[in-house]
């Protein structure tokens, strides 16, 4: 009696939670400490090499997460930590004329898209 309970609870109990995968969010405060299919975000922000004050900070301040999506910050500057963006996307900084520090994760589509609606771009400096 008391063996059929148990493997009644043991099958409800596995039935439950088929399918279903336990994620445990990660603390971080660098991108060196999340998996490299993942960035630290800060308040949902991805930690993309702008913010030098997280470097040597002694708590975690983010959690490991996807890395930057489309219409996301990221980082056009070199820095060994550097979070790129998810795949098929480009940091694009935009038709500036000037080098930025910082630009958006676009589709190689997107900026092919800007530079045809704008002639006249070559002649920005």
């Amino acid at each position: 009696m008391a063996l059929s309970l148990l493997v009644v609870l043991l099958c409800t109990l596995l039935s439950v939670t088929k399918g279903q995968t336990i994620t445990e969010e990660k603390s971080c405060s660098s991108n060196r400490e999340c998996d490299s299919t993942q960035c630290c975000r800060v308040n949902g922000y991805p930690l993309t090499g702008l913010y030098p004050i997280m470097e040597g900070a002694t708590t975690s301040l983010g959690t490991c997460g996807p890395k930057p999506q489309d219409g996301e910050v990221c980082s056009l500057m070199y820095v060994s930590d550097n979070c790129a963006c998810a795949d098929g996307l480009r940091c694009w900084g935009g038709i500036t004329g000037i080098q930025p520090i910082s630009g958006t994760c676009r589709t190689p589509e997107y900026i092919q898209q800007q530079y045809d609606n704008n002639p006249f771009w070559f002649l920005i400096p």
